[in-house]
């Protein structure tokens, strides 16, 4: 009953799309959970935009970019857990 979706024209993540996600997942979501919060998250252009980087701030949330195409390397599950 809570789950969400959402469809874009490209198929591709959207800044609006990012934003819902953001705003359902990452804060409905994680409001029981002690201040400040981390969000890692690779440099994808739909990722970073103004009303993320607000909302964020608004709701003590830390965004850590990685560095681009790097994730590849740097995410440890899909590295060594599941290959």
């Amino acid at each position: 009953s809570d789950t969400l979706y959402r469809c874009t024209d490209s198929g591709w993540i959207s800044e609006l799309t990012f934003v819902n996600w953001f705003t359902h997942c990452v804060l409905a979501r994680t409001n029981h959970i002690d201040r400040p919060l981390l969000l890692v998250m690779d440099n994808h252009s739909a990722h970073i935009n103004i009303e993320v980087i607000e909302l964020a701030m608004k709701h003590r949330v830390i965004i850590l970019c990685l560095p681009p195409h790097t994730t590849h390397a740097l995410q440890a599950l899909d590295v060594v857990t599941f290959r």
